[in-house]
């Protein structure tokens, strides 16, 4: 087995934080925002990973992950198999041994709560390792100042496994608890890096750590963990405040009960108790509990007294840099003690050809979030696989080889591969569960529920459909299968004997395949992975015991085969000269061929792995070079591991530089410029005034945060869009009168937000509005009108005033592919007459002339379409979204110009808090399509195939709301897109035979006619064509069976 470490992001100590990454067999580790590529060879397993950002698993072996617990980690699969393992239930989570030597401060309201005389007002909370609760003290405490108000000791709630709380009352109700040494000296920490804290939010919230310098006059204090609001809407408010709120608070890692909170700026806490945990980027700064500099309401511009808070249960802090490890242990160790603690694995993707296995015992279920792509599903043993948020289109087959698999979202389009008979396959809402059968040539599909099966295995004689609906539909067209391009001696592990400097590095030394290129100083050569060389820290080499470095203007080349025509990631390690920081920030050049696919710029002398998306390589061979671009600055890089992975191929426009990967020098070429207006030769335009757009590097205005995934999505550079700049190009469609859709990345510079933009499309709008408020990158889609020349012109301008000139859009990953489409009308829901022109800030509820339908619930809770609004959140893309609450509905009909395949895709997320959480189901002709909940102002894409369609005819697309709250969803770029099919060879073999009893039915979700063995409905035999016309009581759908005649042939001479 071989680990890399690949895609990591730099905060401010980018050298440590990249050093820290620790991949081992047995103690794996992937921080938020890396990615890992472990390749597999044999069988390796690994316990308890710890996955944060995303692991890639390559290789042709099997890799097995047990007790699986990444909820936010991603797992994609690119060869081989994985399996995931559920068999033992989880060992109970003890207090780490370390906590009690390294906390700075720990409290909990079952130990040590010192209250007043006849109440139960708390005068002090000491720390839980405190021996007494009187002097002299150990440890510090918290405790009440003069006679303010102090929290109030609850009693034991069994929603706390009977445990009790301390009660701030809610922000503004003046309670809180001022921290002092065991001297009774005021204390403050100072260098805060780890913060967790249960709590319950029934009261309210309010600022968790506060700051007041008592022991000075007047309001002095710091405001570290600002909240996002000082008013009595605090206690509904959202965790952080961008211009209050410390930035190593800000941009660290914000968690709610171990799941990462992506937008802290904008979501809330949750209504009831919860586990809160923040790992800080710094050191941070608080000296009590819920109180705000100690303002009161009638100071100047204070309108409410600004102390109080929730309900707190436990509090640890910490002021050492935690591992992950220890994190985890602490997250899981308050969980358990305080909330409900249920492991489970985040997000599967895998490949056509590969295979991801869940193993759940008996009475074990496997919680997994979601299974995407087009590899094989199996679910194995006797227990429950649980597919949490399944609402994304997974285009491989699922085999149920024993137990039960559970979707949330209970779809009905997930095809089951049926490979064996001697099985009852049971279908109910939402659940699939297998049961051995005594014929072992025979299915039985048994429960009301829809089971679909794309494929059958020749050994199964019968399916016999007792019960419910069983839907045959061919599987969907693979196109993901993994592909390498073949690079010789990619590791530089090749090579003649190193015979100079100790024999630890030599200049002029080649690796065998690869050419040095040289130009007067420009010189490289092959360095050893040892102490004592000035290119490379010792053990710092990822891939085997050698690498190349160059300097200046050298380079080294060789010469790959490309396997297949497509799209195609490379990727490499790279590294900065070790010995001096003289030699840093190298800028060099990557080609394949005369095509340039990117510069790259090693800063700091530990490797990270820089990947690249290529242009659309054909197959055949190309020259690929890397070699610096500035020959008159003694600058140098060290390389190693390099690879050229297929990522897809597809029919897309021509777009020069879609990650903005290339340009002439930014700045000076002896400078160090991380961004430059105007650049030449970078394949984009740059106009509008002067110095409005231009190119930037990821580390400078788009520098990565610890917690947010703020480094641009592709490559090491994005375009950026200042007032009223534009950014555009020639793209060159491959066919006209086709469908396209543009897509692109896009963020706001940090400290510049809120900037405008649209998008044109010769001169049109394609996009009116588009404000970037976040300083993540998020995607963005758009269906482009349909290709009607060769080529257009494709022009990003921004839309600021001449007082908002400051204000930046971050631009990144352009691609436009061609899409099969339906015809759906204002599937952004950025028209509608019940908002002026131009609103996109306000809200309207029943909207008109929208191309929709808006229904109010009985409750009369009203859907519509709203812009950035405090009550619901963000649109995903444009200036406006659609939103549900409670049981509403918002309905089209589509008329249906073409037959064939489709798959309904939409972006969805939460109403933010107090509304947070919901669910609402997606009907297609009067048909529950699937049920999405959502629980998060975080969109998630659904995509969902719909049953076969006729030309010519119509449906009714519908959401509708499931709750009997206010809660509501936000709904946003809502398209149909046309699906390739397999044909029908493989979905069942002419020699099955197929019964049907009365009250089953059986849907034919093809084209064309199947040949059988036999059918039989409700106990009678029939023959010949079997399809929706002909036998409409038992058989739905576009397809036919055909069955042949039975009986006795005689012949009379």
């Amino acid at each position: 087995m071989r680990i890399r470490e690949a895609s990591v992001l730099f905060a401010a100590a980018a050298a440590a934080a990249v050093s820290s990454l620790s991949l081992r067999a047995g103690d794996l580790a992937v921080p938020a925002d890396t990615t890992a590529v472990l390749e597999v060879s044999g069988e390796e397993r690994i316990v308890a990973p710890l996955i944060e950002g995303t692991l890639r698993k390559e290789g042709p072996g099997h890799l097995v992950l047990d007790e699986a617990d990444f909820p936010d980690g991603v797992a994609r699969i690119r060869e081989g198999t994985l399996l995931l393992v559920a068999t033992n239930t989880p060992s109970a989570a003890a207090l780490p041994a370390w906590v009690p030597q390294t906390a700075a401060l720990w409290f909990d309201a079952a130990t040590h709560v010192v209250t007043g005389t006849g109440t139960n007002g708390v005068a002090q909370w000491l720390d839980v390792r405190e021996t007494q609760t009187a002097a002299p003290y150990l440890f510090p405490r918290a405790v009440q100042h003069g006679s303010d108000p102090v929290p109030l000791l609850g009693t034991a709630d069994p929603t706390l496994h009977g445990q009790p709380y301390l009660d701030f009352g809610g922000f503004g109700s003046g309670r809180w608890l001022k921290w002092v040494n065991p001297d009774d000296t005021r204390l403050a920490l100072a260098t805060i890096r780890h913060v967790f804290i249960v709590f319950g939010r029934q009261p309210g919230f309010g600022f968790l750590l506060g700051d007041w310098d008592w022991t000075q006059a007047g309001n002095i204090g710091r405001k570290d963990f600002h909240i996002a609001s000082i008013g009595l809407s605090a206690n509904d408010c959202a965790y952080w405040e961008k211009n209050n709120t410390a930035d190593t608070v800000q941009f660290g890692q914000t968690y709610r009960n171990g799941r990462r909170v992506w937008d802290p700026w904008l979501e809330r806490p949750e209504a009831g108790y919860q586990l809160f945990a923040v790992a800080t980027t710094g050191d941070a700064y608080a000296s009590n509990f819920c109180n705000d500099h100690n303002f009161k309401a009638g100071l100047p511009g204070v309108s409410v007294d600004r102390q109080g808070g929730p309900r707190y249960c436990e509090v640890v802090i910490f002021t050492n840099v935690l591992t992950m490890a220890e994190q985890k242990a602490v997250s899981d160790y308050l969980t358990e003690k305080w909330l409900t603690r249920a492991p489970a694995a985040g997000r599967l993707e895998s490949l056509s050809g590969t295979q991801v296995e869940a193993l759940s015992d008996a009475g074990h279920t496997l919680r997994v979030d979601g299974v995407t792509g087009e590899g094989m599903l199996v679910k194995s043993g006797p227990g429950i696989l649980h597919l949490a948020h399944d609402t994304d289109l997974f285009q491989g087959a699922t085999r149920v080889d024993e137990g039960s698999v559970i979707s949330t979202s209970h779809r009905f389009d997930r095809g089951l591969a049926v490979v064996e008979g001697g099985q009852e396959l049971f279908a109910a809402t939402g659940t699939v569960q297998r049961a051995a059968l005594g014929d072992t040539g025979m299915v039985r599909k048994s429960g009301s529920g829809e089971l679909t099966i794309e494929s059958v295995d020749s050994a199964v004689a019968r399916i016999d459909v007792s019960a419910g609906t069983l839907r045959l539909s061919p599987p969907l067209a693979l196109t993901s299968a993994a592909d390498r391009a073949v690079i010789p001696n990619s590791g530089f592990e090749t090579h003649s004997a190193v015979t100079q400097n100790a024999g630890l590095w030599q200049t002029g030394l080649t690796p065998d395949g690869w050419q040095l290129i040289t130009d007067g100083n420009g010189k490289g050569g092959i360095t050893l992975d040892t102490a004592n060389t000035p290119w490379v820290g010792q053990d710092a080499i990822p891939e085997g015991g050698s690498a190349v470095f160059f300097q200046y203007h050298g380079g080294i080349k060789t010469t790959v085969q490309i396997p297949r025509s497509g799209f195609y990631r490379l990727s490499f390690q790279a590294a900065a000269r070790y010995d001096s920081s003289a030699y840093r920030q190298h800028d060099f050049g990557v080609w394949l061929g005369t095509r340039q696919v990117a510069v790259a710029k090693t800063y700091f002398p530990v490797f990270e792995r820089f990947e690249f998306v290529t242009p659309r390589l054909t197959n055949g061979t190309y020259e690929l070079r890397f070699q610096g671009i500035v020959s008159t600055v003694s600058r140098a890089s060290v390389i190693d591991d390099v690879r050229l992975d297929f990522l897809e191929d597809g029919t897309f426009a021509e777009i020069a530089n879609a990650g903005f990967e290339y340009s002439d020098h930014l700045g000076t070429a002896s400078g160090t410029a991380t961004y430059q207006f105007a650049p030449g030769n970078a394949g984009w335009t740059f106009d509008g005034p002067t110095n409005t757009s231009g190119i930037t590097e990821s580390i400078g205005w788009v520098a990565p945060r610890v917690s947010i995934a703020r480094r641009t999505p592709e490559g090491r550079r994005c375009g950026f869009i200042k007032g009223s700049g534009r950014i555009g190009q020639t793209i060159a469609f491959p066919a006209t009168g086709a469908v396209y859709r543009l897509a692109i990345q896009t963020a706001s510079r940090e400290g510049y937000e809120n900037h405008t933009f649209r998008i044109l499309l010769d001169g049109e709008p394609l996009l009116a509005y588009q404000q970037t408020q976040q300083t993540y990158f998020q995607p963005l889609e758009i269906t482009l009108p349909p290709a009607t020349n060769w080529t257009a012109d494709l022009v990003f301008e921004g839309l600021d005033a001449v007082e908002n000139k400051n204000r930046f859009s971050l631009i990144d990953a352009a691609r436009v592919f061609r899409i099969g489409t339906g015809p759906l009308s204002n599937g952004s829901f950025e028209t509608t007459t019940s908002l002026p022109d131009g609103d996109y800030s306000g809200y309207a509820t029943l909207c008109e002339n929208a191309g929709w339908i808006f229904e109010a619930d009985a409750a009369d809770r009203k859907p519509g379409i709203s812009g950035r609004h405090a009550y619901f959140g963000l649109p995903y893309h444009g200036g406006r979204m659609a939103f549900l609450q409670g049981q509403a509905v918002i309905r089209q009909t589509v008329a249906l110009p073409e037959a064939g395949t489709y798959a309904l895709s939409f972006f969805a997320a939460s109403r933010i808090a107090p509304w947070q959480g919901y669910t609402f189901e997606v009907c297609w002709a009067g048909r529950r399509i699937a049920m999405v909940p959502v629980d998060t102002g975080f969109y998630r894409r659904c995509r969902f195939r719909l049953p076969r369609v006729t030309a010519g005819g119509t449906a009714e697309l519908l959401f509708r709301g499931l709750d009997s709250s206010s809660n509501g969803a936000l709904l946003d770029d809502v398209t149909l897109e046309r699906l390739d099919v397999c044909d029908t060879a493989s979905l069942l073999p002419p020699t099955t035979e197929i019964s049907v009893t009365d009250g089953a039915r059986l849907e034919l979700d093809f084209e064309g006619v199947l040949p059988v063995a036999g059918v039989t409905l409700g106990g009678a035999a029939r023959s010949r064509l079997i399809d929706a016309t002909t036998y409409p009581e038992f058989v739905a759908g576009t397809g036919a069976l055909y069955s042949p005649a039975k009986g006795t042939l005689i012949s009379v001479r």
